[in-house]
């Protein structure tokens, strides 16, 4: 992702108060795809600048550092923690979920950020709230955080690129929840062309 269209995301999280943490495994994962990957290099590169500039938190978890998590990583992969990082599959999106179940366990209010449908799954099966890029996008656009109907576009072709679980942009879906202010994106006519 550009590192405008990371910062779009995070600036819609935090307009909205929240604070972003992005699993270790997560951030490995994208590092790790980074060297196999070309548009992931870029994603790779982001997620370190936007932790260096504080707009995010890494959080690492070494096993015996949190029970709790400890114990949501057993219960979600079937196998204790030490062993994941050789056996896991999905393991991004299963950490995402695991860390959220241990801090809403904690007592915080979590929301996950996932576009995969198995991690939308994974997320509800659990009783975790979650969210789409698409809906950060569709908020960013209600705030006024994308100046235009280019820079949407290519935000979300940028993301769409890293992402499995999103649709088309010219699904009608997406299209209303993107381009809805039509003083801001132009009318459903300018739309389609």
């Amino acid at each position: 992702m550009g590192t405008g269209h990371t910062d779009v995301l995070l600036g819609v999280l935090q307009a909205v108060s929240a604070s972003v943490l992005v699993p270790q495994d997560v951030a490995d994962e994208v590092g790790y795809k980074s060297t196999e990957i070309l548009p992931y290099t870029r994603a790779a590169s982001n997620l370190q600048g936007a932790a260096r500039r504080n707009r995010l938190a890494i959080a690492t978890h070494q096993v015996g550092d949190d029970e709790v998590l400890d114990r949501w990583v057993s219960k979600l992969f079937g196998f204790p923690r030490a062993e994941v990082a050789h056996r896991a599959k999905d393991l991004g999106e299963t950490m995402a979920v695991a860390h959220a179940a241990a801090l809403r366990e904690h007592g915080e209010r979590v929301v996950v950020v996932v576009d995969d449908g198995g991690g939308q799954r994974l997320t509800n099966q659990h009783g975790l709230d979650f969210i789409s890029s698409l809906t950060v996008l569709g908020k960013a656009a209600l705030l006024g955080l994308v100046p235009d109907r280019a820079t949407m576009t290519s935000v979300y072709a940028d993301i769409s690129r890293h992402s499995k679980g999103l649709p088309a942009i010219d699904d009608p879906i997406v299209q209303s929840r993107l381009f809805a202010d039509t003083v801001l994106y132009g009318s459903q006519a300018d739309r389609l062309t």
